[in-house]
């Protein structure tokens, strides 16, 4: 299992490093927004998920989770690149990504009453199929998101709501625009709710399998609070924090922790060969042309 975590975690790092690559020379229209550093919050949890009957309802910060989940990275890739074999005809960019039970959407907080209906339609067809919602910190300053909430709990929807707390939004950190703790806000609507502070993907995983089999089992929402953090920009170059404080991160980085647990030839001979199908799969979208 510690291989296949590895994998999808070095997958993650290597497609978000040749995403900024390219969009620094000029191949990427728009924006993109990386999840370097925080791949061990999606490969640990959705590991515990089956593609093929429950949901993912991402954000602005999705390519990880879309990852994780099993998508396909040559038209990932074309939708980015606006070349042709794009995922969503080259409609959906960075952050709008529709691919079987994927689904990702830009507008902050606007992805709860996605994840409601979803999981309501689950629950009259009477399955105990999962949605799964990644929230960032600073979606709980918008007010569709408790009223999401609100109807989560009210309805017993199965719903696992995770908010990847990397304690800043966009340049604002979370002291300055958050009064008390986001895990007493999902509290407060009788929403059962874990905490984690952890880059470690064998602990999160270990969590959230427990999580995941409570919800399916009782049919009612519960929420993970994972604190991490990014260690890259908000976007590409929006970054606000000292050089320093990037320092400490980075000791917690996902990668540097499964590969102590790994042997290290195993992990750099990984990393080679995934890089090089990276490589492999932009060299040949690059090469089609432009959707039209």
């Amino acid at each position: 299992m510690l291989n296949k975590f590895a994998e999808k975690i070095l997958t993650i790092r290597l497609v978000e490093e040749n995403l900024l690559d390219l969009f620094s020379k000029g191949e990427i229209q728009g924006t993109t927004h990386t999840y370097i550093g925080m791949e061990a919050t999606a490969v640990g949890i959705i590991a515990n998920l089956n593609n093929k009957k429950d949901y993912i309802i991402s954000n602005h910060r999705n390519h990880g989770h879309y990852i994780a989940f099993g998508g396909k990275l040559e038209p990932f890739f074309a939708e980015l690149l606006g070349r042709e074999g794009a995922l969503c005809q080259g409609k959906g960019g960075s952050q709008h990504i529709h691919y079987n039970n994927f689904f990702s959407y830009g507008i902050l907080g606007g992805t709860t009453p996605i994840a409601c209906g979803i999981a309501l339609a689950q629950k009259l067809d009477n399955t105990t199929n999962l949605v799964t919602i990644f929230l960032g910190d600073g979606a709980f300053g918008e007010g569709t998101v408790y009223e999401a909430l609100n109807m989560a709990s009210l309805w017993d929807l199965n719903i696992l709501f995770v908010v990847e707390n990397n304690n800043i939004a966009q340049t604002t950190d979370i002291s300055i625009n958050t009064a008390g703790k986001i895990k007493d806000r999902l509290k407060a609507f009788g929403i059962k709710t874990d905490f984690l502070k952890s880059t470690d993907v064998e602990e999160i995983n270990f969590l959230s399998k427990k999580v995941i089999s409570e919800i399916k089992n009782k049919n009612r929402c519960q929420a993970l609070v994972i604190e991490n953090q990014r260690l890259g920009p908000h976007s590409k170059g929006d970054d606000s924090r000292t050089s320093e404080e990037l320092s400490q991160f980075k000791k917690k980085d996902p990668i540097l922790i499964i590969k102590e647990k790994m042997k290290n030839e195993n992990f750099n001979k990984m990393m080679k060969k995934i890089e090089y199908d990276i490589k492999e799969i932009i060299e040949e979208v690059l090469k089609r042309p432009f959707i039209q």
